[in-house]
């Protein structure tokens, strides 16, 4: 309606000219652009974008209308352009019964909230009047209100009866397409939803929000609000607005104040949220100054002003790409973004921000107005600066450049920290730390975690504090330095060093003869691969060489050895101490009341003076043989010879077929896992073996034998004293006799449970619990070595005397000497030769139970000098124990380098 009518007065552009009046204006063709104050302003915008600068008339005054001005509709209205609405009250309702209440509400069949008046008459009667909104046509909605007592009210007359008119918002909502909104005049709230969107405020105090996609929206005349939240992407804000109007940009709950950089171009503002991809762009800040957002509010309260908005505006944006970015900052304050990817990082000069985002980025800080930024899991980051620096949060590493004398401080996270040329100080506060210093004097301070401290070249002062600290010293000027219970630290030297209070453990390293020293404390000392000297003093310390000739020397305290490759010569000192020797060079020196020494070798070992253990160690089959003390010796997985020697020893076979001598002493012979040969030598000892078949040789004294199940073979000569054999399981033992007993010498007599079998005067073998169970009755064969008896005769008439090797039924002569007890009760000894020809098995020349082992044994009375590999292979036979053996010639036994003792 009013388009014609101003038209036909000559009043072209009147919606310009009613809120621009007194403006200037640059008019392009027949299209009015930017509006400005001055003259002089607008020509200038002329001359730089082209077209005309105009001065804005006013419309004649009885023309111009303001928003709810129903009293400026009645010359319209007068003159037939506005048809006049009325609402008629019945009989009864007069303007003082009239009640009023103001609301909001889309009415059935309108596409559009608006304001509502409910007037409540008579008994509860309400009459809703919609009210029309500014974008509305002229003459929309009603006039004015009659009753039946004559009197007629316009709606500025009804409205002066009502309270004031709440403000409320024109709400406008997109879609999730890309829309154009188009508010009113009045106040709207528009949301753009989904979908890139335009919106258009028009006058009034406006509240647009894009919501996601990259919106543009405009204000108006009018103290407009921008709405902008996380992942609403990029969007464009522009304000046709007045200077006087005070507009703002708020940022939603999730974006605080250091989650937005500024940086600028000639004539925007960009106001980007960190790690995101999310910009909002005041777009003309710097060229329409009616067109600036004048605050920008954030959800914690912050309030930006127009000014130190644009104090912390950057000069320039520069933003990489998803993959791997090299990006370079100019003179001025630039704001860089790497986003995803390996990304490079260099603003150069001036004040700089730098945001990496994911991936492992790299950042180089020149001045201390510089700021980086990285977000938690965004991959392992690492600053170069050429300044003092402190790592920020989820910054991992930092590299010191250039020639300055300056520091570098890490954070909680694991640092590498890495100084330049100069004299630097090194700060890795809390985490497991790795500090590196560089040609100068460099002071090194780990803190708090497990850390590495690296001076490198210079006289370096580091200082590791709480955790497990390992520094590298390099020069004699070097100093370290931990306090008592700050954790278990290391050194590790490239030149001769001695540890310094409250460090344990010392490493060479390099390739130059040097030595280490340690403390008072229980140090782990490792040499390099040069000939080391290794002095652990006090304390229970771990000293190990190389693969040259060391000395390793232990001092005080319960120490652990080892030259590892070498000829070594190793001291343990006094204390309880083991030494590793895997050298037919190397050399142990104790001396004697120094502790209780072991030696775990891995080749043949002959225990030196002062030294009472032995452990073989490795796979390889290897001797170890004892001294004078009571000796401990056990063997390892191959198969090995253990000889006691003097002393109460005790041997412990390993896991292969062992050969275990007691020698001297009241030993004890245990091979728990395997066949095993056991001779106890002189003395009272004890042998026990395990399920396999076994060869048992007691020796002279009153030995303790356990066979355990298996097929085993026991040997007893004259003069071997008074034996005990436990019970077993199984009917599957050879007692062998031999060394001169004379079939006279054998009786047999029970004592107790026990089965006993006397030999000459003095000699017995005790079966025990014979008679305690069937079970028990474990030898079911005896063997004599004939050959050693008086009274043979080879090839001879007498069947019991003319093989070398008589073999007969033991069970049948028990049997026997118990069916003469039955008969007289009295019996208490029974001479076997009572029934030895009638339980006579068999004679050979050429084979015996045991083989060459219980032969030799019975034939000579010892087994000294048969080569271990001969007796291996006896002993080795599936049939030892079972069957006779075939003998050997004995020069034929007597070879290799382990032999029997």
């Amino acid at each position: 309606a009013l388009d014609p009518y101003f038209l036909g007065q000559g009043a072209d552009h009147w919606a310009a000219r009613y809120f621009h009046a007194g403006e200037w204006v640059v008019v392009n063709g027949n299209e009015w652009r930017s509006f400005y104050q001055t003259e002089e302003d607008a020509q200038a915008a002329a001359a730089t974008w082209g077209g005309t600068a105009l001065y804005v008339e006013a419309l004649p005054e009885e023309l111009q209308l303001q928003a709810d001005d129903h009293a400026g509709l009645a010359p319209l209205v007068s003159a037939g352009l506005i048809d006049e609405d009325t609402v008629e009250f019945g009989p009864g309702i007069a303007p003082e019964n009239l009640t009023f209440a103001w609301s909001r509400a889309q009415p059935e069949g309108l596409d559009k909230f608006h304001d509502t008046l409910d007037i409540t008459y008579g008994s509860g009667s309400v009459a809703r009047i919609v009210m029309p909104n500014a974008d509305d046509y002229l003459g929309w909605g009603v006039e004015s209100f009659r009753f039946t007592d004559g009197r007629t009210l316009s709606m500025a007359e009804l409205l002066a009866l009502a309270p004031p008119r709440p403000e409320y918002y024109n709400l406008i909502q997109g879609t999730e397409g890309s829309d154009i909104l188009i508010g009113t005049y009045a106040a709207d709230a528009i949301t753009g939803g989904d979908g890139n969107d335009q919106l258009y405020g028009l006058d009034g105090g406006d509240v647009l929000g894009g919501g996601t996609g990259d919106d543009y929206l405009e204000g108006g005349a009018g103290d407009d609000v921008f709405l902008f939240n996380r992942g609403d992407g990029f969007d464009l804000i522009y304000d046709l607005g007045l200077e006087t109007d005070e507009d703002t940009l708020r940022f939603g709950e999730g974006i605080a104040p250091g989650d937005v950089v500024v940086s600028r171009d000639e004539w925007s503002l960009y106001l980007n949220v960190r790690g995101t991809q999310d910009v909002a762009v005041l777009d003309g800040w710097y060229f329409d100054p009616a067109g600036r957002i004048e605050r920008v509010e954030f959800a914690d309260g912050t309030v930006w002003d127009g000014s130190s908005l644009e104090g912390r505006a950057y000069d320039s944006h520069i933003a990489g790409t998803a993959g791997n970015d090299r990006l370079n900052g100019s003179a001025g304050r630039d704001l860089i973004e790497g986003f995803e990817g390996d990304d490079v990082l260099n603003g150069r000069a001036g004040a700089d921000a730098m945001i990496g985002g994911a991936g492992n980025d790299t950042y180089y800080v020149d001045e201390a107005g510089d700021a980086v930024t990285e977000l938690a899991d965004e991959g392992t980051d690492r600053v170069i600066s050429a300044i003092s620096y402190t790592l920020g949060d989820h910054f991992e590493n930092l590299t010191l450049s250039g020639t300055a004398a300056i520091d570098g401080t890490g954070n909680a996270l694991d640092n590498v920290i890495v100084g330049n040329a100069a004299s630097n100080r090194l700060d890795g506060q809390a985490g497991d730390d790795r500090l590196t210093g560089g040609a100068s004097d460099d002071v090194l301070l780990g803190g708090e975690g497990n850390d590495v401290l690296n001076g490198s070249g210079g006289a370096d002062a580091m200082t590791g504090g709480a955790g497990n600290d390992a520094y590298h010293v390099d020069d004699a000027g070097d100093a370290v330095t931990e306090q008592a219970d700050e954790g278990t630290d290391r050194v590790i030297s490239h030149i001769s060093y001695t540890l310094g209070d409250n460090i344990e453990n010392l490493t060479l390293s390099g390739s130059e003869a040097i030595s280490g020293t340690g403390n008072a404390l229980d140090n782990r000392i490792v040499g390099n691969d040069a000939s080391n000297t290794l002095d652990g003093q006090a304390g229970d310390d771990r000293l190990t060489g190389g693969a040259a000739d060391d000395i390793l020397l232990g001092g005080e305290g319960n120490d652990v050895l080892n030259g590892s490759g070498g000829a070594d010569a190793m001291a343990g000192g006094a204390g309880n101490d083991i030494y590793y020797v895997d050298d037919a060079g190397d050399a142990v020196g104790e001396l004697a009341a120094d502790g209780t020494d072991r030696v775990m070798a891995s080749i043949t070992y002959l225990l030196a003076d002062n030294v009472e253990n032995l452990t073989l160690t490795g796979t390889d089959n290897i001797a170890g043989a004892g001294n004078a003390l009571d000796n401990t010796l056990t063997g390892n997985a191959g198969i090995n010879l253990l000889a006691g020697g003097e002393g109460i020893d005790r041997l412990n076979g390993g896991a292969e077929l062992d050969f275990l001598e007691g020698g001297a002493g009241n030993d004890v012979l245990a091979d728990t896992v395997g066949a095993g040969y056991f001779n106890g030598g002189s003395g009272n000892d004890s042998l026990r073996g395990d399920g396999a078949a076994d060869f048992y040789l007691g020796g002279a004294g009153n030995d303790s034998i356990n066979t355990g199940t298996g097929a085993d073979v026991i040997a007893f000569n004259l003069g071997d004293g008074q034996d005990t054999i436990a019970a077993s399981i199984g009917s599957d033992n050879v007692l062998s006799l031999g060394g001169g007993i004379a079939y006279a010498d054998i009786s047999l007599r029970k004592s107790g449970n026990h089965l006993v079998i006397d030999i000459g005067a003095s000699d017995s073998i005790t079966l025990a619990n014979w008679y305690a169970s069937p079970g028990n009755r474990s030898v079911p064969t005896l063997q004599v070595i004939a050959e050693a008896m008086a009274g043979f005769d080879a090839g001879g008439a007498d069947p019991l005397r003319d093989n070398r090797v008589e073999s007969f039924d033991f069970a049948g002569l028990v049997d026997a000497f118990d069916a003469a007890r039955a008969a007289n009760p009295g019996l208490t000894s029974w001479a076997i030769t009572n029934a030895l020809t009638q339980f006579h098995l068999a004679g050979s020349d050429t084979a015996a139970l045991g083989g060459d082992l219980a032969y030799q044994y019975g034939r000579s009375g010892t087994l000294a000098g048969m080569g271990v590999n001969a007796a291996q292979e006896v002993l080795g036979d599936t049939q030892f124990g079972v069957l006779a053996q075939q003998l050997r010639p004995l020069a034929g036994l007597q070879e290799g380098a382990l032999r029997l003792g």
